[in-house]
């Protein structure tokens, strides 16, 4: 088993697919892809919580860890679901962007 791994966006998407319970995603960044899988499991209504932590400074859309449409999309999908989004100040790991649902 190797120390490092490569994971592309079909991998993420599907995994995001299979979640029954419990959604947690943490990056510095998202993709179209990724949103839009985020936001099925969004409107499918059935898991327990959903925690969504996103880098959402223009400066990791810059080195290309994300899509600001992405997110912004992500952030209006979850808004209309009535599924709290909350900005939140810069972290010690970067994190600036937060939405749970419990």
């Amino acid at each position: 088993m190797s120390v490092f791994s490569s994971i592309q966006d079909g991998d993420l998407v599907r995994s995001i697919a299979k979640a029954s319970s419990r959604l947690v995603y943490m990056a510095p960044g998202v993709s179209l892809a990724i949103a839009d899988a985020i936001k099925t499991q969004i409107q499918r209504q059935h898991l327990k919580q959903i925690a969504i932590i996103i880098d959402g400074d223009e400066e990791c859309c810059r080195l290309g860890y994300g899509d600001a449409v992405a997110l912004e999309s992500l952030t209006t999908d979850a808004q209309g679901q009535v599924f709290p989004c909350d900005d939140m100040p810069v972290c010690a790991s970067g994190c600036s962007w937060l939405t749970t649902r419990c």
